[in-house]
């Protein structure tokens, strides 16, 4: 996958990769690309709802402005 190369890439210069896949097919494909692409299994948000989606960008947007406090 071009895809997975891009993400492979994009860690070993040192990027944090969050992932969000919001109602991901439930296929070991699809699954595994969004879960692959992460920097750690912490980064991968899997959300069904738009509820969840929302709660899937806070998490990242608080984890981001850690990340700019602590540098």
């Amino acid at each position: 996958f071009q895809s997975q190369k891009f993400c492979t890439n994009m860690k070993a210069q040192g990027v944090v990769v969050y992932t969000v896949g919001f109602d991901v097919e439930d296929t070991p494909d699809a699954k595994s690309l969004v879960s692959n692409c992460a920097t750690s299994s912490a980064h991968v948000y899997l959300p069904e709802t738009g509820t969840a989606l929302k709660s899937a960008f806070k998490a990242i947007a608080q984890d981001i402005a850690k990340l700019r406090v602590s540098k």
